[in-house]
């Protein structure tokens, strides 16, 4: 059954829900674009439905609404924010903001956040940069869920990170991707789906392939690392960078606790998230740079293609392109899981939902 409904709607519908959990209007209208931006570009195992069954429960079960974000340390190029116990996202985006505007006058500029929790989704933060007409990167850390190569002790998070870089003519190229190989969002929802996980992605707590969803036990089941020892050698990066550097938690030691992913120990969850930022007009014009990556993105294009592609995308833009005709309808139709979702929170917290397009 299609559930079509508009864009406001469905970001109205976040942002009512956040609000009954007691988060400030600024901060719930940042949380649901997040989600939104997620679900615009094809990826809904981090829009709507996992508002729902993830971020919901998240507040449902205490994690702070209205943290104390501050600056921690402050420099030319540099800045620490603590999150406040808080949820991801609003401290990345604070800190991205500060990062393209010390980009914007030495060239270059990172950050760290610490004391933070799930910032959902990496791309919509390096979209910020590429907006500003620079280059971003941003990661973060997970509690654990996978194990070294050779390994059975959960010791890295899924670890996701994101590459963005604007062009002139042509959508920013943006890669974003979870360091295991496949993320936990997308093995729930086949789980809750009935469907069967991607060979490779996942194995039992004893080193056993698990394909069967209906066996897949958050917690005990064990995600696998992305192109073997390359993915965990590149998840172990993102944990020093985002964990260890930042002084937020890291390795075996970021634990979700008994309440799994759904309700945390958020006494002792404290995720880590780092980004830069590259002006590219630092090491040449500007219009010089997004010239060459238009060149360089239609010479990609342009390259001759396998019986049967009609076309060849850069990363990124299949999503950017669905996201920008969305904008353009205003609408977008929602999984049968998701308004399912919706429905349950919208009756849980006394709210309406979305009106449907008919």
């Amino acid at each position: 059954m299609s559930h079509v409904t508009t864009i406001s709607g469905a970001e109205t519908f976040m942002s009512d829900v956040l609000r009954e959990f007691g988060l400030p209007p600024g901060h719930g209208r940042q949380l649901a674009e997040i989600v939104m931006d997620s679900e615009l570009r094809g990826y809904p195992d981090h829009g709507l439905w996992f508002f729902c069954i993830g971020i919901v429960n998240w507040y449902r079960n205490g994690l702070n609404p209205d943290p104390d974000i501050r600056v921690v340390q402050d420099g030319p190029a540099i800045t620490l924010m603590d999150a406040g116990g808080g949820i991801g996202t609003i401290g990345s985006a604070q800190a991205m903001d500060l990062c393209i505007k010390k980009a914007s006058r030495v060239g270059i500029a990172a950050a760290g956040v610490s004391n933070s929790m799930n910032f959902v989704a990496a791309a919509p933060f390096v979209l910020r940069a590429a907006e500003a007409g620079m280059v971003g990167f941003i990661c973060s850390n997970v509690p654990a869920m996978t194990p070294p190569t050779g390994g059975v002790t959960p010791s890295f998070g899924s670890n996701p990170m994101a590459y963005a870089v604007p062009a002139g003519d042509h959508f920013p190229v943006v890669v974003d991707f979870s360091t295991t190989a496949t993320a936990l969002a997308k093995v729930l929802v086949a789980k809750d789906a009935g469907e069967a996980i991607q060979p490779g992605s996942v194995m039992h707590p004893d080193g056993r392939p698990l394909t069967d969803a209906d066996e897949f036990v958050l917690g005990e089941s064990l995600m696998l690392p992305m192109a073997g020892a390359k993915g965990y050698g590149l998840m172990m990066m993102i944990d020093v960078l985002a964990g260890v550097l930042t002084g937020a938690g890291f390795g075996p030691g970021l634990t979700l606790g008994a309440g799994g992913v759904l309700a945390p120990d958020w006494e002792t969850t404290r995720m880590g998230q780092f980004m830069w930022v590259l002006d590219p007009g630092q090491f040449m014009d500007r219009d010089v740079f997004l010239s060459r990556m238009d060149d360089q993105i239609e010479q990609i294009k342009n390259g001759e293609r396998i019986e049967g592609v009609e076309e060849i995308f850069v990363p990124g833009e299949r999503g950017l392109r669905r996201k920008s005709a969305l904008l353009e309808s205003g609408m977008v139709e929602l999984a049968d899981t998701a308004w399912s979702a919706m429905e349950a929170v919208a009756k849980d917290v006394g709210i309406g939902l979305p009106q449907v397009a008919t």
